[in-house]
């Protein structure tokens, strides 16, 4: 009689447990051209804890779990106090529930005076982008053409772009942009390199404005699956 009672408190938990591995939520974070005065880390505040992230322009953080439900994420620069009051001012972003998986990327913001970060959230689930596909992110000023091996990109200003495989498999592929400089005139070139393209990882891309006159173009990596953070 025992085991059965016991078998069947058991059997009734299961569906709670698939629910919380169903809504399990993460993040990945990276600070795009981070300038050289910019905190080393911060703390990120998710509505119930803080933890201190650090702040990396190489590459995305490890992955962070978060609280499910509607959340609004900020970052200070000391752990937030039992109240839970966000300092007014500081850098915030909301995230909907029904975004579970997420990249953020955070960029400079001089002209915040308690935190000068911006936070601007990325859908990362598999369909933005899927696995061998790029999310490119145009945060410059200019339009920009590409060439990606097989394929070819268009991105205006401030426009995201999901782009297909290069190849129909894993290997080096020729990547070829051009940018039109504040969308006036003929289309200069960027850069002609040959990159590597990672089938089983979804990739994000960025152009952001260097301070010169060529915009600066780079790609980072995430492949979670099988095992969370192992991404390049």
């Amino acid at each position: 009689m025992k085991s059965l009672v016991f078998l069947a408190l058991v059997f009734s938990l299961l569906p709670c447990f698939s629910k919380g591995r169903e809504n399990a939520r993460t993040c990945r974070i990276i600070f795009l051209d981070r300038p050289r005065n910019a905190p080393e880390s911060v703390e990120l505040f998710d509505g119930i804890s803080s933890r201190k992230v650090p702040l990396s322009d190489m590459n995305f953080s490890d992955v962070i779990t978060l609280p499910s439900g509607d959340l609004k994420l900020g970052l200070t620069q000391h752990p937030v106090s039992n109240t839970g009051e966000i300092p007014a001012g500081a850098p915030t972003v909301k995230i909907p529930a029904k975004t579970t998986d997420f990249f953020l990327i955070l960029v400079s913001d001089p002209e915040n005076e308690i935190l000068p970060i911006r936070m601007l959230p990325v859908d990362a689930s598999d369909e933005h982008p899927k696995p061998g596909q790029t999310l490119w992110i145009n945060l410059s000023k200019h339009n920009i053409k590409g060439n990606l091996g097989n394929g070819s990109i268009t991105i205006a200003p401030e426009e995201r772009v999901i782009g297909d495989a290069p190849l129909p498999a894993s290997g080096y592929f020729r990547a070829e942009f051009q940018y039109q400089p504040k969308c006036e005139g003929e289309f200069l070139p960027v850069m002609k390199k040959s990159w590597w393209f990672d089938a089983k990882s979804k990739s994000l891309g960025f152009i952001i404005d260097s301070g010169g006159r060529l915009p600066r173009i780079f790609t980072f990596r995430d492949h979670r699956t099988p095992a969370a953070g192992e991404g390049d």
